[in-house]
């Protein structure tokens, strides 16, 4: 048997079926990115990390890399096996040129 209130139920999730699939088709077609570096504190005292950054116009002497221990206290000691390497133009490095850097 049709009721009146079997129809009302209906239409209401018929509605907000509709109403929550056009909000996540909506969510989905936005494409926000939320981009987050954290460090996981639980997994030891030292963490791994390896970089390769190149500055075109930028002296290897001005270069600095700081690091913080996980108090946010400066920890010069953590730094390890850092080498800076003087790039041409291109690029490419400049094998008899002067190095600078190696962890001191």
């Amino acid at each position: 048997q049709r009721t009146t209130s079997g129809a009302i139920v209906s239409l209401s999730c018929a509605t907000l079926i509709a109403l929550l699939t056009c909000v996540e088709v909506a969510d989905f077609l936005r494409g926000t990115s939320d981009d987050h570096l954290f460090v996981d504190t639980s997994r030891g005292s030292t963490l791994r990390i390896n970089l390769n950054i190149s500055f075109p116009a930028l002296p290897c002497s001005t270069i600095t890399l700081d690091t913080l221990d996980i108090s946010g206290n400066h920890a010069p000691d953590l730094m390890r096996h850092i080498s800076k390497t003087r790039l041409d133009k291109a690029g490419r490095s400049l094998e008899d040129g002067p190095r600078a850097g190696d962890g001191r």
